[in-house]
């Protein structure tokens, strides 16, 4: 469960901005609804997932509403860059120095290995 620190520390973060945010009472989600299960959509339009959920509860503990604005994966980092949205939440991970393709796949494969031990689980 590597995933736990870093929500964990996402909802901290959040938590800690909530008197900002508490002036305007919405926060706005970036999320890419494409990658069930944590992000898809039903037949009838609506978002669920993993990643949906874990937005909804923190805007209930923020006492926010969320406003949940749908776009490309791609597109969700310039949108916080020109404050479009408030966060991103999309499965996103962090991989500190990553330089290059080699460099990338080598950090996804210390995240398997991790994950799921020495032989890295399933490709």
């Amino acid at each position: 469960m590597k995933k736990l620190p870093l929500i964990t520390g996402l909802a901290f973060s959040l938590l800690a901005s909530a008197s900002v945010l508490a002036a305007e009472k919405t926060l706005r989600i970036g999320i890419e609804a494409a990658y069930p299960p944590f992000a898809s959509k039903t037949d009838k339009g609506e978002i669920v997932g993993f990643d949906y959920d874990i937005g909804n509860a923190l805007c209930a503990q923020m006492k926010v509403k969320c406003v949940w604005v749908e776009g490309e994966f791609d597109g969700l980092i310039p949108s916080l860059k020109v404050k479009k949205i408030d966060m991103a939440l999309s499965s996103m991970t962090s991989h500190r120095g990553v330089r290059t393709q080699g460099h990338q796949r080598q950090a996804l494969q210390q995240q398997r290995r991790n994950l799921h031990g020495p032989g890295g689980g399933a490709p």
